[in-house]
């Protein structure tokens, strides 16, 4: 009991950083995480016309799955489904395989826990118990701009190969099947 309300005045005593202090870190944290949005935002194009559906029929079905590695695997299922074989599939697998480094660079600075150590923003790399004997990481600005160009980069690859397959598989949508026929049928 006595080491729990120690670890809670610990907490007390060093709340957690909000990066307020660090504008420039915030600002590239921001840009690593807006930069994955947009790939994640290419893979559900990607999913859109394997599984050739309208949009908005296929992204509450893509949303439906929650996290990252239904959806890719749910892709995955797609590829074995359709047409694409060769170069194409495998490069879409690429990047799905790619994708699971660059979420983890994503979720370390989204979701991780942020110090401010001597006035420099450190994240915790692994946690214990206890905070102070937690291990922590100082976060350099040239970390955060390679991993930035590396998303960035990536985001590219994945638009291109979600424009090729849109290409591949464009959407045929009839009129009764666009989101405003729809309503209509179903008085939505």
């Amino acid at each position: 009991m006595a080491q729990l309300k120690a670890i809670a005045v610990e907490v007390l005593e060093k709340p957690f950083y909000d990066l307020s202090g660090h504008p420039t870190h915030a600002r590239l944290m921001g840009q690593i995480v807006t930069a994955f949005g947009l790939v994640e935002a290419q893979f559900l194009s990607i999913f859109v016309h394997l599984l050739r559906a309208p949009p908005w029929r296929a992204q509450p079905i893509w949303d439906s799955m929650h996290t990252r590695n239904p959806q890719m695997e749910m892709l995955k299922s797609l590829l074995e489904k359709t047409k694409l074989r060769g170069r194409m599939n495998e490069f879409i697998l690429d990047l799905i395989t790619d994708s699971r480094e660059l979420a983890k660079i994503r979720n370390k600075y989204a979701h991780g826990l942020w110090l401010n150590i001597k006035n420099t923003p450190h994240i915790v790399t692994s946690k214990n118990l206890a905070l102070s004997s937690s291990n922590k990481a100082a976060v350099p600005l040239k970390q955060l701009r390679t991993e930035l160009k590396k998303i960035r980069a990536f985001e590219n690859r994945v638009h291109q190969m979600a424009m090729s397959v849109a290409l591949w598989y464009p959407l045929n949508v009839a009129h009764e099947d666009t989101q405003r026929g729809w309503r209509e049928r179903h008085r939505v």
